[in-house]
């Protein structure tokens, strides 16, 4: 994906930093993507990597 991002001259703020794989995505009882419950479940899994190199 980076590749292709470069190749497009996306500038590099513009590209992600990381992708996470979310099955299934956590919605609202609207059907709306929760974004906040989103990125605290990124974080924690950020947290676990951070903890997981510090052992």
């Amino acid at each position: 994906m980076h590749e292709l991002l470069r190749a497009q001259k996306v500038a590099s703020f513009k590209r992600p930093e990381r992708r996470e794989a979310v099955s299934p995505f956590p919605l609202s009882p609207a059907g709306e993507i929760l974004k906040r419950h989103l990125r605290e479940m990124i974080a924690a899994r950020m947290e676990d990597e951070r903890a997981g190199a510090r052992a």
